[in-house]
This record gives C-alpha cells, sequence and structure tokens, in this order.
C-alpha cells in the first residue's frame, strides 16, 4: 500500500466562503499513474514484480515488517 498526498485544502478559504471546515478529505492517483512513477525509478521494475512476502504472517508481524518501508517526503 503506498499513500501520497499530493495537496491539501485550504480550511480558512472553506470556512470563509462555505462556512464549513473540511474534514476527512482524501485524494486518490490512479494505479497506472503510480505505477508509472515507480516504473522511473533504477529499481522500480524489479519493485513491480516482487511478490507479496508477508500475506503468511501474523498481523503483528506483518506491520513491523511494513514499517521498515514507511517513509514521509516532504517538499
Amino acid at each position: 500500500m503506498i499513500g501520497i498526498v499530493v495537496s491539501g485544502l485550504d480550511a480558512k478559504l472553506f470556512s470563509d466562503y462555505l462556512g464549513v471546515a473540511p474534514q476527512n478529505i482524501n485524494f486518490g492517483i490512479k494505479v497506472n499513474y503510480l505505477k508509472s512513477l515507480i516504473e522511473m525509478i533504477p529499481t522500480g521494475q524489479d519493485l513491480l514484480n516482487n511478490k507479496n512476502n508477508i500475506s503468511n504472517l501474523s498481523k503483528e508481524e506483518q506491520i513491523k515488517e511494513i514499517k521498515k518501508y514507511i517513509i514521509q517526503v516532504r517538499t
């Protein structure tokens, strides 16, 4: 699973013009765009060819494994 935040909503703008504060707003990216992005990475094709190696682990063990790959990139 990959989450990418590409935008945010201006809460003040919504409040000023609509009288409401946005909550729980989510954006999605089509999988084909994500695949194209991954293919641009030098090892991208290897990543796309990887198989799920954690499906036979307990949920706790899956979380431990997945945490290794969670990063936050800020620009």
